[in-house]
């Protein structure tokens, strides 16, 4: 027999679990990186070069498709 408010619980489960997944990876302050500044440090620049590397694929994408489009 399920107890009164067990499905409660389940979802204040689920909400931590998720509150600390999107705080994780939002601030990137997790306990081993914290320990290791120049692993943190390299993570992060590493991810932040593949961002700026989309960015640009996408540039480029986009002037060859107008100008195709414009010929």
């Amino acid at each position: 027999m399920v107890r009164p408010g067990a499905s409660l619980w389940l979802w204040i489960a689920a909400a931590k679990a998720y509150a600390w997944i999107y705080y994780a990876l939002h601030t990137w302050n997790w306990p081993f990186l914290a320990d290791h500044p120049l692993i943190h440090n390299t993570l992060i620049l590493i991810l932040l070069l593949a961002g700026f590397s989309f960015i640009l694929t996408s540039l480029v994408i986009g002037v060859k498709h107008i100008r195709l489009y414009f010929k």
